[in-house]
């Protein structure tokens, strides 16, 4: 096949190209640039079966002739933070919004499926359950809020103008090429640079090997695409503090600081979703067990931990230049 991919150059993106690649696909990426030189230290760019196309998404239309013949959208591309989205919700709203109505114009125009990927985070995560897909949408965060209208979009025009789309809520993917500044990568680049690992207590999150992720939205290509809704997800409860002791079993920490969980922070506190209307269409489940995860993750941190390092000043230099506060300063008591 050859499959259309937005937000190539994220985490998802990246390492969804690399899977299909290798299963014989050929892949053409869309990002505004090169964030973080994932593309290029992946090696993705020399690939005979990979194009990358700059694009923006908010600004500019897709040219469906040059990309008519592909046969499946993936949009990925988004603005994924939800602290990030308070500082900035209409940034993060109109993006998020504005982007998805481009790829939908243009899966409309080809009469191509869309593959979306939205987020755990619209149930909020306030009630101490194991979320299905039929629950009542809560959003605690503008940028939960974007992907519950995005959801609402892509329904509409599945209903009225013949839209192919099926949508996965994405639990707390992690593996190789993420950003260090998620849990389990924070956590491990924390120890690995000598620093204090500072972790909450408290918060139970569901956590997906971005392997076992990638195989699933694979197979989703072959989808009826009627507009359903999938959790991307494992249903196994974790508190974010075992997760980080998995690690420390790894490569213990010179120092731990255990914190209580923030209040008013747009995060819900239990955030674990049920993947078994995934599994009874596809059979599909994630085979990855957390510590077999973390560990593979801590070796490939070891090994590119000058990329870690470049990542962590970017992100530092430009949240200092938007006066926005790292995830472990963040103070949103007045929401």
């Amino acid at each position: 096949m050859k499959i259309l991919i937005t937000g190539a150059a994220g985490f998802v993106g990246v390492s969804l190209s690399h899977y299909l690649i290798n299963r014989g696909h050929e892949v053409i990426g869309i990002d505004i640039e090169d964030r973080h030189s994932r593309l290029s230290n992946s090696h993705l760019l020399n690939n005979d079966r990979y194009t990358f196309r700059r694009l923006d998404l908010v600004k500019q239309s897709i040219n469906t002739s040059e990309l008519c013949d592909i046969d499946v959208v993936y949009h990925l591309a988004a603005l994924p933070h939800v602290d990030y989205s308070y500082f900035y919700p209409h940034r993060t709203i109109t993006n998020n919004i504005e982007s998805l109505l481009t790829v939908i114009e243009f899966a409309c125009r080809l009469g191509k499926p869309l593959i979306f990927s939205s987020s755990v985070e619209v149930y909020g995560g306030s009630d101490k359950k194991i979320y299905i897909e039929s629950d009542t949408l809560a959003p605690l965060s503008p940028y939960a809020a974007s992907k519950v209208a995005n959801e609402v979009i892509i329904k509409t025009y599945v209903e009225t103008q013949g839209l192919r789309a099926t949508i996965f809520r994405f639990t707390n993917l992690y593996g190789k090429w993420q950003a260090p500044d998620r849990l389990l990568p924070r956590v491990i680049s924390q120890i690995l640079s000598g620093e204090e690992v500072t972790v909450e207590k408290g918060t139970n999150r569901d956590f997906v090997s971005i392997e076992d992720a990638c195989e699933v939205l694979e197979r989703a290509a072959g989808f009826d695409h009627l507009g359903e809704v999938f959790n991307l997800s494992s249903g196994v409860q974790c508190d974010n503090y075992h997760a980080v002791e998995e690690i420390l079993n790894i490569i213990p920490a010179s120092s731990v600081n255990v914190i209580e969980p923030r209040t008013h922070d747009g995060r819900g506190k239990f955030l674990v979703s049920s993947p078994e209307k995934l599994s009874r269409k596809t059979g599909w489940t994630a085979k990855t067990d957390l510590k077999s995860g973390i560990f593979n993750v801590i070796e490939w941190y070891q090994s590119n931990h000058d990329w870690v390092k470049q990542f962590e000043e970017n992100i530092t230099s430009s949240r200092e230049t938007d006066h926005f506060l790292t995830d472990s300063k963040l103070k949103l008591s007045y929401w």
